[in-house]
């Protein structure tokens, strides 16, 4: 319970830092903007966007992580999570998270990682995983030394093909 506590407070200090609030998203309108944040951020067609507002309803409706930052009014970032197999029990895998141009370099990403841990700790998911481009040098000093990550594998090409904005002409390794 104390570990709860201090994840939560360290959520809003991080968010109070960013100038941001950090809340799950529900409504379909809030999904859809979370949607339509996530197709600015990679950079493709509302039709090819990385997670569809359908998705996140029934990621949403079904449990599972989905929150947004938001400043004042404006959504200035998403991410999503959702349960997964640790073995001996679950954990969290966080999906997806990005930041619009607007949150950059303001704490933002960080906020909505910490939430994710508080979000996490709060129904007794002790392991939170993710990917992460390792040859994007900003991932892989947020992963591994703001957030404290360890990574213990490298998986080559690990999505195949992408045609986003951010991934197109390389391999996703991650």
């Amino acid at each position: 319970m104390l570990e709860a506590v201090g994840a939560e407070r360290a959520a809003h200090a991080a968010a109070a830092r960013a100038g941001v609030e950090v809340a799950e998203l529900s409504s379909l309108d809030h999904l859809r903007a979370a949607a339509d944040l996530f197709v600015e951020v990679w950079g493709v067609r509302a039709d090819l966007g990385p997670i569809s507002p359908d998705m996140l309803r029934a990621f949403a409706h079904s449990g599972n992580y989905v929150a947004g930052a938001r400043a004042g009014s404006a959504l200035v970032g998403a991410s999503v999570a959702f349960l997964a197999n640790a073995g001996s029990g679950y954990k969290l895998h966080s999906h997806i998270t990005g930041v619009t141009a607007a949150g950059l370099s303001k704490g933002v990403g960080f906020a909505l990682k910490i939430h994710q841990r508080a979000w996490a700790i709060d129904r007794g998911l002790p392991v939170v995983s993710w990917t992460f481009d390792p040859l994007v040098r900003r991932n892989a000093y947020f992963n591994l030394t703001k957030l404290g990550a360890t990574a213990n594998r490298f998986l080559v090409n690990f999505y195949g093909e992408m045609a986003d904005s951010l991934n197109a002409g390389d391999e996703s390794d991650r």
